[in-house]
């Protein structure tokens, strides 16, 4: 008797391994998972080949976050670099909700957030993983309000240059400009009104820092509850891995939501009006990272888990 019983709580043991082992499907903000090495589909669809699982954070506790600002190896998301005095995000202001990590800026319009890399006080003056080469990541977010923010604020989650953030002034010093800014999402409530992937090229301009070319394709708020988790997924294929166009690509609950080609010898897609080359810069510019950002967010945190980044193999 005592041997079957063993038996059987042993199998329902191993049951109960098995499937807190089973991946959970994306898409929809569902509970946080542990890492999932299986891409959606718009991961690898042609031209992209992204299959290789680079950055995990569940996030389900706050075992991935550098909330002391210790500067040291081995998380998945730092203080972000934004702006230019360090430390930019205190450890008081990332805070987790029971659900996921949340981030908020306790002062007015300075940018405090997450990102895969963060600034360090010793060289190369940046702790974490940039990324470059292309990539699809994506990320379940929720926001304290639907819609988020209110005038002046600007939610969003970008990547660009780590020279840039590591040298925000002007004149440029090691490659730091030229620039783009890439916002896969960003809701600027203050003037969009409806969610955005942004562009901004920034150059420094008679002295001073200026962006020099922008464009916002926006889509719809209509019937979404930002105060409950989406999935938000961004595709990056560069020129040079589909035969001099590059492809930015911003998704909503795995449905695609706004895009926009660009080559060095054309207009860019979304917005015809621009000269030929036009944010065919982000090519060039190195090393990238990841930043989750709320400005003037104190009373409007911003939770995100689940994220994933997969790059070529």
């Amino acid at each position: 008797m005592i041997g079957r019983t063993i038996v059987a709580l042993l199998a329902t043991a191993l049951l109960l391994l098995a499937a807190a082992q089973l991946p959970l499907a994306h898409g929809g903000g569902g509970a946080p998972e542990a890492c999932n090495p299986s891409p959606p589909s718009q991961a690898t669809t042609a031209p992209a080949s992204y299959s290789r699982l680079a950055v995990c954070a569940a996030l389900g506790t706050m075992n991935a976050v550098d909330r002391a600002n210790s500067e040291a190896p081995g998380f998945a998301l730092y203080p972000a670099p934004v702006l230019a005095t360090a430390p930019v995000t205190p450890p008081a202001s990332i805070t987790h909700d029971g659900t996921g990590v949340a981030f908020i800026d306790p002062v007015s319009n300075t940018g405090k957030g997450l990102g895969l890399a963060g600034r360090s006080g010793a060289s190369p003056f940046y702790v974490g993983m940039p990324i470059t080469g292309g990539f699809y990541v994506e990320l379940d977010m929720k926001f304290a309000n639907t819609p988020p923010g209110g005038v002046a604020d600007w939610p969003a989650v970008w990547f660009g240059n780590l020279a840039h953030w590591l040298n925000f002034s002007c004149p440029s010093v090691g490659g730091a400009y030229p620039y783009l800014e890439v916002d896969m999402f960003e809701y600027f409530s203050g003037s969009v009104g409806n969610p955005a992937m942004n562009l901004n090229a920034w150059d420094c301009v008679s002295g001073s820092r200026a962006v020099t070319s922008q464009v916002s394709i926006g889509w719809s708020k209509s019937g979404i509850d930002f105060s409950t988790y989406h999935t938000y997924g961004f595709l990056w294929v560069p020129m040079a891995a589909n035969g001099g166009t590059g492809l930015l690509k911003a998704y909503f609950d795995n449905v695609l939501k706004a895009s926009c080609s660009y080559a060095t010898g054309a207009a860019p897609s979304c917005d015809s009006g621009k000269p030929a080359g036009t944010y065919s810069i982000l090519d060039a510019q190195g090393p990238n990272a990841i930043v989750m950002a709320s400005y003037d967010q104190g009373a409007s945190p911003t939770t995100i888990r689940n994220l994933h980044l997969w790059q070529a193999p």
